[in-house]
């Protein structure tokens, strides 16, 4: 009888240290799979972040290329500054223009009075015929 209470006493405390064992190792599951999960959210979390600085080293480059050039309203002054440029230029050569036409006028009406005027003399090949008539 002592050696069956022994007995039942040694399996009643294995089972004990069985199910203890069995719930450990559940813990231990439990962990290791929350650990999986934890490991998987860092994963995406760290793609996410080298996402996320590439895109601000993408827009860091921009950023010193777009600050590397003039501001827009020093552009627009350069801009107007050549449209008055070329505006008076334009109004030059319109002056030259009025001015040629003018001297072109004035040599044609030269060239017509000179005309006129070796018109109104009498030619050098007239002129010996008109010696001999007289």
């Amino acid at each position: 009888d002592l050696l069956g209470r022994k007995l039942a006493a040694s399996q009643t405390a294995s089972r004990r240290e069985l199910d203890t064992y069995a719930q450990k190792q559940q813990q231990l599951q439990d962990s290791i799979a929350q650990a999986n999960e934890l490991i998987e959210v860092k994963k995406q979390q760290l793609a996410e972040a080298r996402v996320w600085r590439q895109q601000q080293e993408e827009y860091e480059v921009l950023r010193k290329q777009i600050t590397a050039e003039q501001p827009r309203h020093e552009t627009q002054q350069h801009i107007d500054a050549a449209d008055r440029d070329i505006d008076s230029i334009r109004a030059d050569i319109r002056r030259q223009q009025l001015t040629y036409e003018v001297i072109a006028k004035k040599c044609a009406a030269v060239q017509h009075q000179v005309e006129d005027l070796l018109n109104s003399f009498p030619s050098a090949a007239d002129a010996p015929a008109e010696r001999e008539g007289a």
